[in-house]
Parts: C-alpha cells; sequence; structure tokens
C-alpha cells in the first residue's frame, strides 16, 4: 500500500534531478587548440626575428670590417706617397721630416689597433687620423714641396753688399742648403764651427728672404730712361739747358723704394762710379756698410732745402734721381760729341748712320732667329740659366757663390724685349750711335713670340 507520505510528482522531479547530465568537451578543445596554435605562432615570429637581427648583425659586422679597412689602407696610402718623398729629401730638412714621418707612423700604430679592437667607429677614426697622422704627414710633403723654391729664391736674389757680412753669410748659408729644421720648423744656421747658433728663422719665412737684394732691375730701368733721354737730346743737337728740362721730365716719373734707392746707391754707383758714392765713407769698423749713417748725410725733400730730418724715403728717392741726373748732364757733352757727325753735310756722316742701322738690324736679326746661338756667339763672358721663367747672367765668386750681372723675364713682353737688346748691345758698349739704334729697334709681338719660345718652348705663343 502506498505511504500516505508518497508524493508522485515530486518524486518524478527529485528523479530527474540526480540523474546524470550529458555535457559536450568539443568546445574546450576547440579553444585549447587555438591557444597552442597562437603561441606555435609567437615563437616562430621571435625566431625570425632573432635571425632577422643576427643577419642585419653579420651585415653591420661586415660593412664595419669594410670601413675599417677602408681607413686604413687610405692612411697607409697616404703615408707611402711622402714617405717616397722622404727618402730624397735634401740634407737640410732631412732630419726633420723622417722625425715628423715616424710620428706618423707611430700613430698610424695606434690608429690601427684601435680600430681593429673597435674602440673607434669611422668617425672617430678619420678625425683621429686627422689630427694625429695626416698632420704629421702633410706637414712633411709641405716642408718637401717648399724646399726647392727657397732654395731658388735665394740663389737667384744676389744680396746687396749693403746688407752686414752676417746677413750675407747666413743668406749664403741657405741658398746652399747648410741649415737643419729644429721641432718647430725653424731653420738654424750655426756658425762655421757648428756651436754657435747664428740666426733661427720660421721655415715659412725663408720663402721670402728678408736681406736687400741687388736690385738690377730698378737700376736698369732708371739707367734706360736717362740714356734714352740723353741719346735722343744728343741726336737732335740740343744745348745742355734744353736737355737738363728733358732730363727733369724724363726722371719725374720714377719712384724707387729705400731699398731701391740704398742698392743703387752702393751697388751701382759705388761699385761702378765711385766718383758719386765714395763706399769707404760710410763703413763701420767691422767693414759693413753703416746705412744710418749715408741716410743722414741726405736731407732733400721740401724743394730741395732739407727739412730737418733726413735719410726719409722721399730724401733717398730725390738722392737717387739727383745722381743719376747728374751722371746724364757731366756725360751729356760726350753724348753729343758722338752725334756730331749727325749735322755735319758729308757722305762719311752718311755712310756711318746707315751702316750702325744696318749693324743693328742684322743684330738684331740674328737673336730673334736663334738667341741662344747669339749668346753664344756674342763673346759674353757671363754664365746663363733658364729657371722659373727667367734667365739669368751670372758669374761665379772665388767661394763658387752666385753673383748675378743681369737677369730678365722671359714671360712679359718687356723682359724679352730688354733681352734681345743686351745680347745685341754687348759687342757695341762703346757705339753711343749703334747703342741707340739697338735700343730704339722696334721688335714686333712676333718677333717676341719667336724670342720667346727659343728658351720656353711649351709656352704657347702670348703675343698676337
Amino acid at each position: 500500500m502506498a505511504s500516505r507520505y508518497y508524493n508522485p510528482s515530486l518524486a518524478q522531479k527529485v528523479g530527474a534531478a540526480s540523474a546524470e547530465q550529458y555535457v559536450s568537451i568539443t568546445p574546450a578543445i576547440e579553444k585549447g587548440q587555438m591557444a597552442f596554435e597562437r603561441q606555435q605562432a609567437k615563437q616562430l615570429k621571435q625566431q625570425e626575428l632573432r635571425f632577422e637581427k643576427r643577419k642585419l648583425e653579420a651585415e653591420a659586422f661586415k660593412k664595419a670590417l669594410e670601413q675599417r679597412d677602408d681607413v686604413l689602407y687610405a692612411v697607409q696610402k697616404n703615408m707611402a706617397k711622402t714617405s717616397k718623398k722622404i727618402d730624397f729629401a735634401p740634407p737640410a730638412i732631412k732630419n726633420r721630416v723622417i722625425a715628423m714621418g715616424d710620428i706618423a707612423k707611430q700613430n698610424y700604430k695606434q690608429l690601427q689597433d684601435a680600430i681593429k679592437q673597435g674602440r673607434l667607429n669611422r668617425g672617430a677614426a678619420l678625425m683621429w687620423q686627422d689630427e694625429n697622422v695626416n698632420k704629421y704627414i702633410d706637414d712633411a710633403a709641405s716642408l718637401l714641396d717648399k724646399y726647392p723654391e727657397i732654395i731658388s729664391n735665394y740663389a737667384n736674389s744676389q744680396p746687396s753688399m749693403i746688407n752686414s757680412s752676417k746677413d750675407i753669410n747666413i743668406t749664403n748659408k741657405i741658398a746652399k742648403g747648410e741649415f737643419e729644421l729644429d721641432a718647430e720648423n725653424n731653420a738654424i744656421i750655426k756658425s762655421e764651427d757648428g756651436k754657435t747658433i747664428e740666426a733661427k728663422i720660421p721655415f715659412d719665412e725663408l720663402a721670402n728672404p728678408t736681406y736687400i737684394p741687388v736690385d738690377t732691375e730698378a737700376f736698369t730701368a732708371a739707367f734706360t730712361t736717362v740714356n734714352a733721354a740723353a741719346d735722343k737730346a744728343a741726336s737732335k743737337g740740343k744745348s745742355l739747358d734744353s736737355f737738363n728740362k728733358d732730363i727733369d721730365a724724363a726722371i719725374s716719373s720714377l719712384n724707387f723704394t729705400p731699398e731701391q734707392a740704398l742698392s743703387i746707391a752702393f751697388d751701382y754707383l759705388g761699385k761702378e762710379m765711385p766718383e758719386f758714392v765714395t763706399i769707404s765713407d760710410f763703413k763701420d769698423k767691422n767693414g759693413n756698410i753703416d746705412i744710418a749713417k749715408f741716410k743722414g748725410s741726405i736731407d732733400m725733400d721740401n724743394g730741395g732745402k732739407g727739412d730737418g730730418v733726413p735719410g726719409e724715403p722721399e730724401d733717398l728717392n730725390l738722392w737717387v734721381k739727383s745722381q743719376l741726373k747728374k751722371a746724364a748732364t757731366e756725360s751729356y757733352e760726350d753724348y753729343r760729341r758722338d752725334y756730331a757727325d749727325k749735322f755735319d753735310t758729308g757722305t762719311e756722316a752718311d755712310k756711318k748712320r746707315q751702316r750702325n742701322k744696318e749693324i743693328a738690324d742684322q743684330t738684331i736679326t740674328s737673336i730673334i732667329s736663334d738667341p741662344i746661338k747669339a749668346i753664344e756667339k756674342s763673346g759674353m763672358p757671363d754664365k746663363t740659366e733658364v729657371k722659373n721663367n727667367k734667365i739669368t747672367f751670372y758669374n761665379l765668386d772665388k767661394d763658387n757663390n752666385k753673383v748675378i750681372n743681369s737677369q730678365f723675364d722671359l714671360k712679359t713682353k718687356e723682359g724679352i724685349a730688354a733681352l734681345a737688346k743686351y745680347i745685341a748691345s754687348y759687342d757695341y758698349k762703346n757705339d753711343v750711335d749703334l747703342i741707340y739704334n739697338i735700343n730704339n729697334y722696334p721688335l714686333t709681338d712676333e718677333q717676341l713670340n719667336q724670342i720667346q719660345k727659343a728658351f720656353l718652348p711649351s709656352l704657347l705663343p702670348r703675343y698676337n
């Protein structure tokens, strides 16, 4: 019999509730699979990134090696180039350039080590190279390049006698390369016994000699001006008063620096015409010319009255002009006598003029045709040298030092014309009429080109 407490409806619900229910695992599997795939993808991506990073690092390393090799090669090449020059360096600067080369090599070794060890990147390496390697290489190369010009400047510029004997001795030593450079690139010139330093001159300043040279060009220009004026006046039979006016006009345009004036005074007037300057009057106890004493005797400005301050540049300029005029005036009667036949009415005078004209034509023509041969045939005792676009006529003194007599610029019209007339007039110094014809010979540009080409064949014609 059913219990009075049995409730069929409740029992049904309780039974249903206690029965095992079915649960699907498919969604969980799908989620796990997705998580696994995401993790796998992440790992693959990380592997790819690590591979790419290693690849980039390898390329960067390779590039760094190439850059390092480039830097080292560039430095080595510069050093090798300068080392070849050092091998042939002149004795005067050889020790110094070798020392600079050694410093560059030592610093180069340090640079090599730093680059190989990775302590310097390209930018830092190049900067260090410039400051510690290239600087010494470039400085050594600069010394080697400048040396020939310096020696040439001294050798081709004879010192004036107004320089002290000490200065002239120093000049001769520099010209011969008898000096050495210290660590600051100063030229050290020592006494004959090598115990005393006579001069210490920065190497770069040697390019412009500080001594006063014999000024051949200034004297030649002055003499030519005065001589032409005297010739012209004499050829026309002018009186002395008329000539003085001509000479004043001719020299009015001439201006001389104090150095030129002093060179003309002693190297030419004093040396060649002692009646104008007695050199012994101005020598000191050491045998040197006392420039202050000479200047102190000249006060010619203020219209010739002087201003109480002797030796000023204008005083020296006026003094040279006065001496040139004096020399021309005292010789004017000789000029007139040489030209006297021009005012005679005889056939002999005409023949002489014609003869001189023909000689001048023939002489200049032979020079134009072959100036080198013309020099050889002139009988001139001078030695000649063509260097730095100039031709120098010189002799050697007892110590085998070069004594320059004349020098002409082969790259200017004036220089070539003066050279031709210098050669032509050598054998006719005592024939004033013939010299006049030569000095006034009209050379054409084509003829100047032809003379120039004989000495400087590589130049293109310049005077067309």
